[in-house]
């Protein structure tokens, strides 16, 4: 559930306070960030991963082997050794579908490493990775990133669900909107109206957090 926006510099913020709010989000995340080693670990290898290669085709290039998945899907891969911290992070809750995606190696590095920053203050719940999403975005004939295994669906924020009423949510956001170039997702879907590059608010998104990458940079 995701819908592209074309990229607009600066972060203007909706509401009264917001800049003063940004300010005070923005210093300490800069301040807190994730360890190199932790970084490099959730985004393994090279930077990228053909979901449709065959399995081993990586096999001695120094990145994980990529899981079969869509034809033409392509995603930065993910350590091997990320996806099962994740998978005992006991501050990240998983639905079986997203537990099965991120255990099958199917899950882009990218996303590993922006639900492991949001884990270093926050729990999580998760619903969605890639099974269990449609494979387009609803109402168009665009192939969804949750398709490719791009993307992630956050319902609920230290135990509070995510709505437009939600401060945890809210800060949740805010704190990828002024956090380092490798946490801000392409796609950043919430109930808030941030009017930030990637940032975006509709119906289909009152109720969740839609974290989602295009495909990565050709090397």
């Amino acid at each position: 559930m995701a819908r592209p926006q074309r990229r607009r510099p600066g972060l203007v913020l909706a509401g009264a306070g917001g800049a003063a709010l940004l300010a005070t989000i923005a210093v300490p995340v800069a301040a807190a960030l994730l360890p190199a080693a932790v970084l490099s670990k959730a985004l393994g290898g090279s930077p990228l991963e053909t979901a449709a290669a065959p399995v081993g085709a990586a096999a001695g290039r120094g990145r994980p082997s990529p899981a079969p998945g869509p034809q033409g899907g392509v995603r930065w891969p993910a350590d091997p050794a990320a996806s099962a911290a994740l998978l005992t992070d006991t501050r990240v809750r998983l639905s079986p579908w997203a537990r099965a995606d991120l255990a099958a190696g199917t899950v882009d590095g990218r996303v590993l490493a922006v639900l492991a920053y949001l884990a270093r203050a926050h729990t999580l719940e998760v619903s969605v990775l890639r099974t269990g999403h449609a494979e387009f975005v609803a109402g168009t004939a665009r192939v969804s990133n949750h398709f490719y295994g791009r993307a992630a669906d956050i319902v609920a924020v230290d135990g509070e669900a995510v709505s437009a009423t939600s401060s945890t949510a809210r800060l949740a956001v805010l704190e990828l909107l002024a956090g380092p170039a490798p946490f801000r997702p392409d796609e950043l879907g919430s109930p808030f109206a941030f009017h930030a590059p990637g940032a975006f608010s509709d119906a289909a998104h009152r109720d969740h957090l839609h974290v989602g990458f295009g495909p990565p940079p050709s090397p």
